[in-house]
């Protein structure tokens, strides 16, 4: 609701950590709302609040799943993983869908060999799903063969591990793959020529991220453009739309939104557009002044430093 009423009014929402963990939010205001001329001024910086001893500015563990129809095993994973992650459990492939529906999960740790619904048929579910398709599944078996490994592998698993298997394996196979999707988040957001489709790790990423991107670019000054009228052309509620973006591209569809507007700015400034104004409307843009700030805030750089760097290259 903050980001919908911020872009709203022309506006940037945004937030950096403080040197004690907790997070600063900044909020920055056009002066101007009515006229073509839109200065944006910074306001005061929100400090971080403490209820009850518990801080909402500190950063949230990673909320993961750990999906074992045999109860130790699956409380002793728990157990090791609680210290780093937010740790949820399923005993079975159904039970974990379901979580799914109601938790904002980051990846998945799967036996293979359970009832109800197994980790193969768990694992083509989320990787064919639209909503959970960007989501890391690691498949745990006893299964030690080359069949075996190549079913998970083929109903789009993201790691394989053989049990008995040590918990430094699971952690650093765990972290690797978050931070890989870190890094595509990263350089999908810091990096002006990267395409939004770099973030597509399955092919129902890259459907959904091809329809998602052509439908923005087709209405990117569009007078009525929102969230609300994406999850609407994309088939999704508004709070499934959030979660999906968020997952895939680590920002929310209001910023999603804004950045795509500045790749296309970027696409516009290499194919010979060299006026700032232009480049502004043809993107979406209130005006000139607001969408040198958000390039700016972007990027690291004006559009005209950055016209300059692509001239020179």
């Amino acid at each position: 609701m903050a980001y919908s009423l911020t872009e709203f009014h022309r506006g940037i929402l945004s937030y950096d950590h403080t040197p004690d963990g907790m997070n600063a939010f900044r909020l920055e205001l056009p002066i101007n709302q009515d006229n073509g001329f839109d200065m944006p001024v910074l306001t005061e910086e929100l400090k971080p609040i403490q209820t009850n001893g518990t801080s909402y500015g500190e950063k949230q563990k990673v909320t993961i799943l750990i999906v074992e129809d045999q109860i130790e095993m699956r409380r002793f994973i728990a157990a090791e993983l609680s210290e780093i992650y937010q740790v949820k459990e399923a005993g079975n492939g159904q039970e974990a869908v379901e979580i799914l529906h109601k938790e904002n999960i980051k990846l998945i740790v799967s036996d293979v060999m359970m009832p109800v619904m197994d980790g193969f048929d768990l694992c083509n579910e989320v990787k064919n799903d639209i909503r959970y398709s960007h989501i890391p599944f690691i498949l745990l078996t006893a299964q030690h063969n080359l069949q075996s490994r190549l079913k998970g592998l083929n109903n789009g698993a993201d790691a394989y591990i053989e049990k008995p298997f040590s918990m430094e394996l699971l952690i650093s196979q765990i972290s690797n793959l978050l931070k890989s999707r870190e890094l595509l988040s990263k350089t999908y957001q810091e990096t002006p020529q990267t395409p939004t489709t770099t973030l597509a790790v399955s092919p129902v990423d890259e459907i959904f991220l091809h329809k998602l991107t052509d439908f923005l670019v087709a209405n990117l000054t569009n007078d009525f453009l929102s969230v609300e009228l994406l999850a609407t052309e994309m088939n999704m509620s508004t709070s499934s739309l959030y979660r999906k973006v968020k997952g895939i591209s680590g920002v929310s569809p209001v910023d999603f939104i804004r950045i795509t507007r500045l790749k296309k700015a970027v696409e516009l400034i290499h194919t010979g557009e060299t006026r700032i104004n232009e480049i502004a409307f043809q993107t979406g843009f209130s005006s000139p002044a607001y969408f040198s700030t958000c390039f700016q805030k972007q990027y690291g750089k004006s559009p005209s430093e950055f016209m300059k760097e692509t001239r020179n290259s």
